[in-house]
């Protein structure tokens, strides 16, 4: 997480928001091991990990993290490990098709990987969109207006 620099892309695998967008929809407890499950509830019981991605990136990306808490918790979590703040564009945010742009900044367990480089990209085997860049100021802008991290908060009950 803390490799990342000032002028690094900043990019994420895949498509967001299809786990929050499952537990918006609910009917949850009625899967079952084995099941045909629809896209949303697919992608929040069996997400696919991004090993070969990761693999991949290893001597490419500065920094990276998996979205598991939300894009904008996690993108914060490496922009203040790496102390740097990031630029994002909403349009360029890559949706599920079956959520919307709130889901994918602040639902969780998506697990695609969001990761800054500045070098040349290889062919990767899903989607990589570039959704920002990183900056010298330590702040978070979506679109050019600041944006407070909003994700889930694992130690929100021992404060």
């Amino acid at each position: 997480r803390s490799g990342a620099q000032p002028g690094d892309e900043l990019y994420v695998t895949g498509t967001l928001g299809a786990a929050a967008a499952a537990l918006k929809v609910g009917d949850l407890e009625r899967c079952s091991f084995g099941e045909k499950l629809s896209s949303l509830n697919e992608h929040y019981f069996r997400p696919r990990a991004r090993l070969p991605v990761g693999i991949a990136l290893r001597g490419i990306a500065s920094a990276a993290i998996d979205v598991s808490d939300g894009l904008l918790q996690d993108v914060t979590h490496l922009c203040t490990a790496s102390g740097v703040g990031v630029k994002l564009h909403s349009d360029a945010v890559p949706t599920h098709q079956e959520s919307g742009l709130q889901e994918a900044l602040l639902g969780g367990d998506d697990y695609e990987l969001v990761f800054s480089s500045s070098r040349l990209l290889p062919e990767m085997d899903v989607p990589v969109t570039r959704i920002g860049m990183l900056t010298a100021a330590p702040e978070i802008l979506l679109d050019g207006h600041p944006v407070e991290a909003d994700g889930y908060d694992h130690f929100q009950d021992q404060r």
